[in-house]
């Protein structure tokens, strides 16, 4: 018997906050999110995480609203589990072996342009010299790439490398 399980790669970066009248104004590192983007915090002092929509101040600061219960979610680690126009990098995760059964990564878009994302390999989590395959999304909203991946590679990397303008981009691997 097997099992898959699938994954949503994901960005995750420090943050600091200040609440004030039901809105929490969040500071963080250079990211990219437009307004309306969904995002959930988790605090460093709390198990309490919120998830909600951001009105983006600027390259590093938005807003979401907050009732009182969030008014000590003053640091903690900011998930997005999207890619926006201007992210480049890598995105490393693990996959596990133990099923002996390929994985698959999917990557979709949505907006008005497209995305290149190279999929390496690694037999340790440091060299990551192997392409496995390049998803290229089309500038269509919705447009869906996918690429098997053999059972043996224990450490992957998406390395995305284009996102086209006002784009998200989201990718899933399975295994």
């Amino acid at each position: 018997m097997s099992s898959t399980r699938v994954r949503k790669l994901k960005q995750v970066v420090d943050f600091t906050a200040v609440w004030s009248a039901n809105v929490l104004t969040v500071t963080t590192a250079a990211i990219v999110l437009v307004t309306g983007d969904v995002v959930t915090l988790v605090s460093s002092d709390s198990p309490q995480f919120l998830t909600g929509s951001v009105t983006v101040t600027n390259g590093t600061t938005f807003t979401m609203a907050a009732p009182k219960q969030y008014e000590n979610f003053l640091i903690g680690k900011l998930t997005i589990d999207f890619f926006r126009t201007g992210f480049t990098g890598n995105v490393w995760f693990s996959a596990p072996i133990s099923t002996g059964l390929p994985g698959v990564i999917q990557s979709v878009v949505t907006g008005t342009g497209g995305a290149t994302t190279v999929i390496n390999a690694s037999l340790n989590g440091v060299n990551y010299g192997t392409a496995l395959a390049t998803l290229t999304n089309t500038t269509a909203t919705g447009n869906s790439q996918n690429t098997t991946i053999t059972a043996n590679w224990p450490f992957l990397c998406a390395s995305i490398s284009v996102i086209g303008a006002a784009t998200k981009l989201e990718i899933w691997h399975s295994a």
